[in-house]
């Protein structure tokens, strides 16, 4: 967005009891700028997990239709909702939310691992709307499928049911897993299991380092992101991927409890 020019202002989560929450009094305030255009929603949430209620989404849509601002929502996890939870598509919620937002969808680029494929669907209800977007992609050359992404994304939506529910099953087990190795080995690094996505949002601030001081740190111990890659308020926590075989996972957050000084 940078590189398009435009600002960027961090609408940061509130971090609650373990538990994140959106700050609708901070987004009122950044909402009603003058310059304030559009919102990027990710749901369910990179990196943290939630998957939000239609609560929600909901009160977000007011503040941003208030003030004249579009939500561009992202829901590629959607099909990586965790057991318990259940995903609110954001412009399923009403015609007047559809109405002033666009959602990128993706079928199958995350739940069968086929982002290389490069195939997603954009919904715009808004035909004015609708017609920007056509046009920017087919300025930026980005606007044509491939005909493996076509036939991959068929066969996933059509005969990956039990594949898919054997995914969701094995995730669950290892952010289990994750939570009760953490809770045994270091107890002082916050995590709640995420209620969507592979990914576990680790608070190691009790550590006192940055967060590319930890990655450093624990570099040799599997796939990790430094917070701060998400925004100033990612600052002390690591962003871990928990796609993996559950040995490779084991193993890996016992090398992260060894590494943790």
């Amino acid at each position: 967005m940078e590189l398009r020019g435009c600002a960027v202002e961090e609408n940061a989560l509130i971090l609650r009891d373990g538990r994140y929450e959106m700050d609708f009094d901070d987004l009122e305030r950044r909402a009603a700028h003058r310059d304030c255009r559009a919102l990027l929603l990710c749901t369910p949430h990179n990196p943290v997990g939630r998957v939000w209620t239609a609560a929600e989404p909901r009160r977000l849509h007011e503040i941003c239709a208030r003030h004249g601002v579009t939500v561009v929502c992202d829901e590629f996890h959607a099909g990586l909702t965790l057991p318990g939870h259940r995903h609110q598509c954001y412009a399923a919620l009403s015609p007047d939310v559809a109405a002033g937002s666009v959602t990128c969808l993706s079928a199958a680029s995350k739940a069968f691992n086929l982002a290389g494929l490069q195939i997603a669907t954009i919904a715009a209800p808004d035909s004015e709307l609708r017609g920007r977007i056509d046009k920017a992609l087919n300025v930026h050359e980005v606007c044509d499928l491939n005909p493996f992404g076509i036939v991959a994304t068929i066969a996933a939506c059509t005969e990956g049911a039990d594949c898919h529910a054997a995914l969701i099953d094995y995730l669950a087990g290892n952010s289990r897993l994750a939570a009760a190795r953490l809770a045994d080995t270091r107890p002082d690094a916050g995590f709640t299991p995420p209620e969507a996505t592979y990914l576990a949002w680790l608070d190691l601030r009790a550590f006192g380092q940055s967060a590319e001081a930890l990655v450093a740190q624990v570099r040799d111990t599997g796939r990790l992101i430094a917070g701060t890659a998400y925004g100033a308020a990612g600052e002390g926590f690591l962003r871990l991927n928990m796609a993996c075989p559950r040995a490779r996972l084991e193993d890996g957050l016992n090398r992260l409890a060894m590494a943790l000084r």
